[in-house]
């Protein structure tokens, strides 16, 4: 009889780092999250790069020799204080890697009995070790730090995530290059947009939006690469959204629009504000859509835009729609 494997249920666990960079010599907090043990031991092992040095662990017992994490309870953070003496950008890793659990090695796999045949028949054996289950973080240590970014948010609307963030301050800075994944570790860019401060030089407060009018249904992961006027850049912490690939809450016709008039269906009867942003998030026209349900857009050039409508009480529907 071939022996049973294990099919335990997988920690729930997670690490977020600081929406931003910092100079080198810098403390920077990274927090971990253990949501849920499954029934097994609440240890994680923490990887950290070389170089990059640990002051101190909150919340958590910490062991410097074997570079683990002991949570005291089920659900559970504890903070990670980081510092690099000189410039880096580094992925800080949480692993779940206890012993006999998502790493078999040597298993030997056979065709079920048949009774008539009376005989196993062999199929393979397997060879190297699963992935044991593990999340990361970005953390930068940068002596030319372009910007400090203070807010960088991702939300959901209908079948469309809208980015948003702000900087405080900016230095010799190009603009942001906006990248999405489906898994956290292959990065695809999305599109570039512009800094807004004069001569890539601000310290006042500065505004920003995305929209991704294509997410990819299930998760979806997107960070900012903060890129100077230099060529060097950093990256912004990663924020997580989840589309569910729902069909779209408006309907817009003809699309492409090619006589300038775009005809809106919506449910019911409320008269909107309709703001119709680029894929940079710049909002490029607004109109009020009343009964007749048409929008005249002759004065965008070709591409691809966003609507939004906003009714009196609230309600938002999103679409999207192409100009030729």
């Amino acid at each position: 009889a071939v022996p049973a494997t294990p099919s335990p249920v997988e920690p729930q666990f997670s690490i977020t780092g600081p929406a931003s960079g910092t100079k080198p010599g810098v403390a920077q907090n990274f927090v971990v999250d253990l949501t849920d043990d499954g029934g097994h031991p609440r240890i994680l092992t923490l990887q950290v790069p070389a170089g990059i040095v640990v002051n101190s662990v909150t919340g958590a017992t910490y062991d410097g020799v074997n570079n683990t994490l002991t949570f005291p309870a089920s659900s559970s953070s504890a903070t990670v204080s980081l510092t690099s003496p000189v410039d880096a950008v580094a992925n800080i890793r949480v692993v779940y890697d206890q012993p006999d659990l998502w790493n078999i090695n040597n298993l030997i796999v056979y065709e079920p009995c048949d009774t008539y045949a009376g005989y196993q028949g062999f199929l393979g054996v397997s060879t190297g070790t699963t992935p044991r289950p593990y999340r990361e973080a970005t953390g930068t240590w940068d002596t030319s730090m372009p910007v400090k970014l203070v807010d960088f948010r991702a939300s959901a609307e209908s079948n469309t995530v809208r980015l948003s963030w702000v900087t405080v301050a900016e230095e010799n800075a190009k603009g942001f290059q906006v990248q999405r994944s489906k898994d956290a570790k292959t990065w695809h860019n999305l599109g570039f947009v512009t800094g807004k401060s004069e001569n890539g030089n601000s310290t006042r407060e500065l505004s920003y939006r995305f929209t991704d009018a294509t997410p990819l249904k299930g998760n979806n992961y997107y960070r900012l690469q903060m890129v100077d006027l230099d060529g060097t850049f950093a990256y912004s912490q990663m924020r997580a959204i989840r589309v569910d690939g729902a069909a779209s809450a408006l309907l817009t016709y003809p699309n492409p629009v090619v006589n300038g008039n775009l005809n809106v269906d919506v449910a019911n009867t409320d008269s909107y504000r309709a703001e119709i942003h680029n894929l940079t998030g710049i909002k490029v026209l607004h109109q009020n859509l009343g009964k007749g349900r048409e929008l005249n857009v002759s004065s965008l050039p070709t591409g691809i835009y966003v609507l939004r409508l906003i009714s009196a009480d609230g309600d938002v529907r999103t679409g999207k729609f192409l100009v030729k």
